[in-house]
């Protein structure tokens, strides 16, 4: 079973950093966000080595970007990966 949860995320994946952070992105988050763009999605065990946080620090910080519309969460469970729309 796979779940999409789409918000209003933006579609443009190659949004200049600083509109990322007029968006509420802190300085670490952006860093998920280049890689993000770089490999076309993310983990919360790839975001907590990149950013340097524990897994739970790194699942409020993913989610507040699902939450803000910066990207999208897919899959579920241990599967669960971020991405743009």
């Amino acid at each position: 079973m796979v779940t999409v949860t789409l918000y209003s995320a933006q579609k443009e994946s190659s949004l200049p950093i600083d509109d990322w952070k007029r968006l509420g992105a802190t300085d670490r988050q952006i860093k998920a966000l280049v890689y993000i763009q770089q490999s076309g999605s993310i983990s919360r065990k790839e975001y907590a080595q990149i950013a340097g946080v524990s897994p739970s620090s790194a699942y409020r910080d993913l989610t507040d970007l699902v939450q803000r519309g910066i990207h999208v969460s897919i899959g579920i469970g241990s599967q669960l990966r971020y991405g743009f729309a």
